[in-house]
């Protein structure tokens, strides 16, 4: 089985034969919006991130565009509120000069509370083909609507910029439940990081013909950087299981290492220890 984990992991499974190719350009937008109405504590917002292609944009018919990431409705408290959105796209046009990205958003952060409508285009383009596309946005939609062309407050694309957590992990599962934990470190996130997303890349043959099949987690649980622990308790059925999904850890406690009291081993258990004064 291919992992790429978090520090501490505890799962159920099959067995790998090599690391899956990945067709996918991934998205990830670290939003800031600040909302200054006084006489509100909390707004709603609703976002979804699109790409543009030139030759077939029509503003009022969205023809030929395609959609990022997943709608996300927020209950935002008023003042600077903090998010992330995450999305893949598998490619461009052939002429294409990169990724235009725009946000389609609803939002009543205005002085009536009225539901009001904004668009946000981004300027930077993010290079096809670079594995990761990761903006950071701050933006007042204080009474804001319409179209409105910005600059991200910061693009990174790297076709390297994932890091590897945990060694590769084989493992030879007898069928039905398998328990077993892989431990990994990281010395860091970059500056404007909300917290370590880790993801996990399987192959397993765990399906009704017995082929090898690529499978790949993205934990919704982030841990805070610093906290010294993050340790996460994953049950999952990976039966005919392909793709990529997003999944939320059964139990995921960060800080001080405490075991899950349902979790047992079922190979050689490895007796982990921080120094002390990290308790």
């Amino acid at each position: 089985m291919l992992l790429l984990l978090p520090l501490l992991f505890h799962t159920s499974f099959g067995w790998p034969i090599e690391t899956p190719k990945d067709p996918y350009d991934h998205f990830q937008f670290d939003l800031t919006f600040i909302c200054r109405n006084s006489d509100r504590a909390e707004y709603n917002l609703v976002i979804e991130w699109w790409e543009w292609d030139v030759l077939t944009w029509n503003p009022l018919v969205n023809w030929g565009d395609e959609k990022i990431t997943k709608t996300k409705f927020v209950r935002a408290r008023a003042g600077s509120y903090s998010f992330s959105m995450d999305g893949a796209m598998d490619g461009d046009e052939p002429w294409s000069r990169g990724y235009a990205v725009y946000a389609e958003i609803t939002h009543d952060c205005e002085q009536h509370g009225r539901t009001t409508n904004l668009e946000l285009k981004i300027n930077n383009r993010c290079t096809i083909e670079q594995k990761l596309c990761h903006y950071r946005i701050i933006y007042d939609i204080t009474d804001k609507s319409g179209s409105k062309w910005i600059n991200a407050n910061g693009l990174r694309e790297s076709p390297v910029s994932d890091e590897q957590i945990t060694k590769l992990k084989y493992v030879r599962a007898p069928t039905g439940s398998y328990s077993f934990s892989i431990y990994g470190a990281m010395n860091g996130d970059e500056p404007w990081s909300n917290g370590y997303a880790p993801y996990a890349v399987i192959t397993h043959d765990c399906n009704k013909y017995g082929r090898p099949t690529e499978l790949e987690w993205t934990l919704l649980n982030r841990c805070s950087v610093g906290q010294k622990f993050c340790h996460y308790r994953i049950i999952y059925d990976i039966t005919d299981k392909s793709g990529s999904h997003y999944i939320h850890a059964n139990g995921f406690r960060q800080g001080k290492y405490i075991p899950f009291q349902d979790f047992k081993s079922e190979e050689t258990q490895i007796t982990f220890r921080f120094p002390k004064e990290d308790y």
